[in-house]
């Protein structure tokens, strides 16, 4: 039994391929707001994130072409052209919904100490959240993050290259 999983796994790496893309990101389209003492930064046209408690920072969603029959399995960074941004930053934890009706509420604070750690969120500045198919064509989904944050320290990590590389099956 242990030898023929030895072997699926074998089997299924020969068939699996790697592509390799490179994201760039520039600071003009970095945009700095202010909301009591907390600040909002704001990349082009993506979405800000929704995950309450976490600091709010930009995301896109990148659909990427796959072969037929193929969905992308991992992704890794390559290389990285990183610059950290001079000044300090209290980023907006992200704030639960309410409904338009509902009182005004004071922004709510971060979570615990978690929020100032010296942490780098998120984690990854590219991850793949699906796969699936449009009109006959393989696509897999990726987020993308143009800034990482360090809460801790305040910094803002501007990644302007990611040269990514992902494997699919």
């Amino acid at each position: 039994m242990k030898y023929v999983l030895v072997i699926m796994g074998v089997f299924t790496s020969l068939l699996a391929f790697q592509s390799q893309f490179t994201l760039t990101f520039s600071p003009e389209q970095l945009k700095f707001k202010t909301l009591s003492n907390y600040d909002i930064v704001v990349y082009g046209d993506f979405s800000m994130s929704n995950e309450v408690g976490k600091p709010s920072i930009p995301f896109g969603i990148l659909h990427v072409a796959l072969p037929g029959g193929m969905r992308a399995i991992d992704i890794e960074l390559i290389q990285t052209e990183d610059e950290t941004l001079r000044q300090s930053f209290n980023l907006l934890p992200v704030q639960k919904p309410r409904k338009i009706s509902e009182k005004k509420q004071a922004v709510i604070q971060p979570p615990g100490d978690t929020y100032y750690e010296n942490i780098v969120y998120p984690e990854k500045p590219v991850e793949i959240i699906g796969n699936g198919d449009i009109a006959g064509q393989n696509l897999c989904a990726l987020k993308v993050y143009p800034i990482s944050y360090v809460p801790g320290e305040g910094k803002i990590i501007l990644h302007k290259v990611l040269a990514v590389s992902y494997t699919h099956l």
